[in-house]
């Protein structure tokens, strides 16, 4: 539960480890919570997470140098988490800037919105149970009715002779879910949504890890007097990600979510980041969002201008090697690694690139690199070129 007002300012400014707890205000109890207090609950409906899966593949060696290998699979998941705010506000029904809402001068407005655009959807059922108005805000419950989809087409080809190795692989993949999180993802409290909107048609699209096309070389090369070649080359789709306008569209409540309107151009959102007044003008509250993970691509300033960058992954690695030997017994080897050879950037778009949200608000962010690619809770794997020499002697 979140207690509101407990710890005030002395909060922002504890120091763990450091200072004493602050001080519990007088006559608190903590078996009492305090009005407007987040609540959190777990579906009494919830049940345990499942796949659904089946594949289907062949290998077949074409000569005695060469070979191919192709594997189609198809996952469905069931039940999986998700987060519902099931106390949102209904500024759609109380908010009278909204299409449709009840407008003030209805006699119906005072019995159905009782805390005007602040109301909330359980409002009217604490006030009946004599409980008062905003008695919990937010609501959170841990459900489990949400699914996905990730189906595949991976492809191996194999080549070897006496001095050279070499492996081609191309992946074909789709990644589709409910609110665009990948499979069985713990999204967590911070991208809540109300249950009316949950399975919405525009709620259903890529996750933010869709990669559509995966094409990955590798290789052992032997050279004359001894070298070795060693490289491996990556090449991944743009992964999807949501642009955000950062105030409440849909009126739950809530401003995690809410995304672009459907049909609004984001170079032109890209244009006025930052300005809010701007920003709701060109989202009207009320409109039909916009796809989740609708946007592959962000800007990029090249020092005059800013510029369109694709959201895709290239990497090239390159291991040389030479080995030595002094008689039967000792033998040195010596190696040189070079990662991202050609120095490629490999970018992570938005606000939060780990849950795939850009928000138009932040005009420092918005559709724009935040970070090398694959944020995440692991660290990023789009480092600059980077090089690194060993040797190991054996005896």
């Amino acid at each position: 539960m979140d207690l509101p007002g407990i710890l005030g300012d002395e909060a922002t400014a504890f120091r763990y480890g450091t200072d004493q707890l602050p001080a519990v205000p007088a006559n608190f109890n903590f078996g009492v919570l305090t009005p407007g207090a987040i609540g959190r609950i777990n579906d009494p409906d919830a049940t345990e997470p499942y796949v659904q899966k089946f594949s289907l593949g062949f290998q077949h060696q074409i000569s005695s140098t060469m070979s191919i290998s192709s594997d189609v699979v198809h996952t469905l998941g069931l039940h999986e988490p998700r987060f519902l705010n099931i106390n949102p506000t209904i500024q759609r029904t109380c908010n009278p800037a909204y299409p449709g809402a009840l407008q003030t001068s209805n006699a119906a407005y005072a019995a159905t919105c009782p805390r005007g655009v602040s109301t909330r959807l359980l409002d009217p059922a604490f006030q009946a149970a004599g409980l008062g108005l905003n008695r919990l805000s937010q609501i959170n419950m841990f459900s489990t009715n949400n699914r996905s989809l990730f189906d595949s087409w991976a492809t191996t080809f194999k080549y070897r002779k006496s001095n050279i190795l070499f492996n081609a692989s191309y992946v074909l993949a789709s990644s589709r879910s409910w609110g665009g999180q990948p499979t069985a993802s713990y999204s967590g409290n911070a991208i809540a949504i109300a249950p009316e909107n949950q399975f919405a048609e525009n709620e259903f699209g890529p996750t933010r890890i869709d990669e559509r096309h995966r094409i990955v070389l590798s290789g052992v090369i032997g050279l004359p007097y001894g070298f070795q070649l060693s490289p491996i080359l990556q090449y991944g789709s743009p992964r999807p990600f949501s642009a955000n306008t950062g105030f409440d569209i849909d009126g739950d409540g809530r401003t995690d979510l809410d995304r672009l309107c459907e049909g609004v151009d984001p170079a032109a959102a890209f244009a006025v980041r930052g300005n809010l007044a701007a920003l709701q003008a060109l989202n009207p509250l009320g409109c039909r969002q916009a796809p989740v993970n609708s946007l592959r691509s962000g800007f990029v300033f090249n020092g005059t201008e800013f510029e369109e960058r694709s959201h895709r992954f290239f990497n090239v690695d390159l291991r040389v090697s030479k080995i030595f030997s002094f008689g039967e017994r000792f033998r040195l080897s010596l190696n040189a690694d070079f990662f991202n050879l050609f120095n490629t950037e490999n970018l992570a778009f938005g606000s939060n690139a780990r849950l795939g949200l850009s928000v138009a608000k932040n005009a420092q962010t918005f559709l724009q690199p935040t970070s090398l690619y694959g944020p995440g809770f692991g660290p990023p794997i789009g480092r600059p070129f980077t090089a690194q020499f060993g040797a190991r002697f054996t005896f």
